[in-house]
């Protein structure tokens, strides 16, 4: 959908009209060519839809590792042992595997040879270690605050805003990408954070836990290692500041308008949308 709603916009803007008239030849790519460029991501689709069919999710679902995390000793308050102390890692349904392998299968689609791919693949990883870096070591800073109570005493916290609270779930799962530019990254430091002062102030988990994930969305443009990374990409290392002027007002906006849509979540005006 969103595609599409691109596609429209290029098709009506006045800057595009502009350009056109500016520069009337047009260079037509060939059918072939634009298969081509949607492959990728029609292969993605694939890849995901098959790995939910039934048969093939509980094949990939044995490629799987579980063991206790060495020199974690915790229980909770009632005694249990927290689900976190065992670690699971899922080799085939991660959804990092199953890019992987949608990424192999449009090797020969897009015709690009195995040295080539192999060269993209060490660039890759070389131009996002720092990210790899980042959100590695907020992930532990979530899985310690949790399993020390750290999380649940700032909600408690928190918790003291009472309904209000609904109003800051958004901008913290915003704070949270903007730091550490990843959402997942910021759904594991405040998911069970949100979980925590939903519960202590009578508010729906649901609500805030989307809330934040919702609210990081918006803080990906200005996170400061995408950023980073854009403005290398693109050709403009050194001017990560222009483009953070550039595009936190939109960020800004886009959060304040999600606040005010999950304190309305909150209460009865438009709780009925929360199934």
């Amino acid at each position: 959908a969103g595609l599409l709603v691109l596609l429209v916009a290029v098709k009506v803007h006045p800057t595009q009209r502009r350009a056109r008239r500016a520069a009337p030849e047009r260079i037509h790519d060939s059918r072939r060519r634009v298969v081509e460029a949607f492959a990728p991501y029609a292969l993605i689709v694939i890849v995901f839809l098959v790995s939910r069919f039934g048969p093939v999710a509980s094949l990939l679902s044995n490629a799987s590792l579980s063991f206790p995390w060495p020199g974690v000793d915790v229980t909770t308050a009632d005694g249990d042992v927290p689900t976190a102390e065992t670690f699971t890692i899922d080799l085939l349904t991660a959804p990092g595997s199953l890019v992987f392998v949608a990424a192999l299968l449009s090797m020969p689609v897009l015709k690009v040879a195995v040295p080539d791919a192999a060269r993209c693949f060490v660039a890759a990883v070389v131009q996002l270690r720092w990210s790899f870096a980042t959100v590695t070591a907020v992930l532990a800073l979530a899985y310690v605050m949790n399993l020390s109570g750290q999380t649940a005493t700032i909600g408690g916290f928190l918790a003291g805003a009472g309904a209000a609270f609904a109003l800051l779930s958004p901008v913290l799962g915003w704070l949270g990408v903007v730091v550490t530019g990843s959402n997942t990254a910021s759904n594991a430091m405040f998911g069970s954070l949100q979980v925590a002062a939903a519960q202590q102030s009578g508010l729906d988990p649901t609500v805030l836990v989307a809330g934040n994930m919702a609210g990081g969305t918006t803080g990906t443009p200005i996170a400061l290692q995408n950023l980073a990374l854009v403005s290398s990409v693109k050709g403009l290392s050194g001017k990560d500041g222009l483009l953070m002027r550039r595009i936190w007002p939109l960020s800004i906006a886009g959060v304040a308008v999600l606040a005010v849509l999950v304190w309305l979540q909150s209460t009865s005006v438009l709780g009925w949308m929360v199934p």
